[in-house]
C-alpha cells in the first residue's frame, strides 16, 4: 500500500514535452488542478497509512506495556489483556 501511495508523485516526461503521472497517464503533471488534487490526496493517505497506522499501533501497545510485561500466568488471567479491542 505504501508503494502505491508513494507512486502517486513521479511524472514521466514525453518526447512532446508533456509530462504525465506514471501511476495514471490520464493526469497531466503540468495541469495543477488534476495533479494538485491527486498529490494532495496522496499526501493525506501517506499521513493515514504509512505513518498513522504504525503510530496508532505503537501508541496502543505503549499504553498497555505494563500489562504486556506481566508474567504469562498473570497475563492469561487478566481480562483486560485478553479481551479483543
Amino acid at each position: 500500500m505504501s508503494t502505491v501511495v508513494f507512486g502517486s508523485f513521479p511524472c514521466d516526461e514525453m518526447d512532446t514535452g508533456m509530462s504525465y503521472l506514471i501511476a495514471d497517464y490520464s493526469i497531466e503533471c503540468d495541469e495543477e488542478r488534476a495533479y494538485g488534487s491527486h498529490s494532495t490526496y496522496a499526501t493525506v493517505m501517506i499521513a493515514v497509512y504509512p505513518v498513522g497506522v504504525p503510530l496508532l499501533l505503537s501508541w496502543l501497545l505503549w499504553r498497555k506495556r505494563a500489562k504486556i510485561k506481566q508474567p504469562v500466568e498473570e497475563r492469561e488471567k487478566d481480562e483486560e489483556v485478553r479481551k479483543p479491542g
